[in-house]
């Protein structure tokens, strides 16, 4: 499981979603990093829950499954420099500005 200090975020919305269906898990190990505890499951010591994105590194032997029920969001938050004068960033935050402008509707 996320760490309640330093994984603080996720465990949060973790433990919301045992406290809305009244589980009560019994951890073993509070893990700082998402790549630690997908290394720990990969090893053969133990299960966890993990974003989605966390899928993208491919570990062998490991499988993911959707929780059906349960959509947990996370908030994301983008960042540049102010100063930058590189078009392509330019170009980045306006594309992702409309598309989650229409995402919202």
């Amino acid at each position: 499981m996320h760490s309640p200090t330093h994984g603080k975020y996720f465990y949060e919305r973790i433990m919301g979603m045992f406290t809305t269906e009244e589980v009560k898990p019994h951890f073993t190990q509070y893990i700082d990093q998402t790549l630690t505890i997908l290394s720990l499951v990969r090893a053969g010591l133990g299960v966890s829950i993990l974003p989605f994105s966390s899928q993208r590194f491919h570990y062998d032997n490991v499988e993911f499954r959707h929780i059906a029920g349960h959509t947990v969001q996370a908030e994301m938050s983008m960042a540049w420099r102010v100063d930058q004068d590189n078009p392509a960033v330019t170009a980045f935050r306006q594309m992702a500005a409309e598309y989650f402008a229409n995402k919202a509707k």
